[in-house]
């Protein structure tokens, strides 16, 4: 009798155990997004973040540089790239908060701005891009405005953060209009060098 008493509790609490597990939902997958002009954009899972490295020399101080692109799709109609262009001194991380520069309110050349700083965003060559696959005109646009912030989660993982406006120009180099962003990504980033 003790032993079928022992047996039916011990079968009781593995039922009970079993049942907990199985009515618990699975955790919701939450897919990175951004927004470029007024649009969500979802990021690619396995390459939406990548790094491309270089270095050059500014004024003989040595910078190492970073061409950060988030690609981001809305289904598969539509894709966004967003490409900071990213300068921190040599042997710095790429960890760290980046001034945009903007040539059209400074008055140094991007060489005499970045040389007393640690580290700066080319915003001439940062670009916020959208293609369409219908055929609807594409969206270029430049030279943002603000400040662009990576954490470096891991050596394979960061974190994107900016807020602000690209520019749309026409052929004058005249603003057309502003497109706006706002990007807090985090995700494994592809190092191509």
């Amino acid at each position: 009798m003790k032993k079928a008493l022992l047996c039916a509790s011990g079968m009781f609490l593995f039922l009970l155990g079993c049942s907990s597990s199985d009515d618990a939902a699975p955790a919701p997958v939450v897919t990175p997004s951004f927004t470029f002009d007024n649009q969500t954009y979802s990021v690619i899972p396995s390459s939406g973040i990548n790094e491309l490295r270089q270095q050059t020399t500014f004024n003989d101080v040595v910078y190492d540089r970073s061409s950060i692109t988030v690609v981001g799709m809305i289904g598969f109609a539509q894709t966004a790239t967003m490409s900071f262009d990213l300068y921190y001194r040599h042997g710095e991380s790429i960890a760290g908060t980046y001034p945009i520069y903007d040539s059209e309110t400074s008055d140094a050349g991007f060489d005499d701005y970045i040389t007393p700083l640690s580290r700066a965003c080319l915003g001439w060559t940062s670009l916020g891009n959208v293609f369409m696959t219908s055929g609807a005109d594409p969206v270029n646009a430049n030279n943002p405005h603000g400040t662009v912030t990576v954490t470096a989660n891991s050596p394979t993982n960061y974190t994107i953060h900016f807020v602000g406006d690209f520019k749309i120009y026409d052929d004058n180099f005249e603003v057309v209009r502003n497109v706006p962003c706002s990007m807090n990504v985090t995700g494994p980033v592809v190092v191509h060098n």
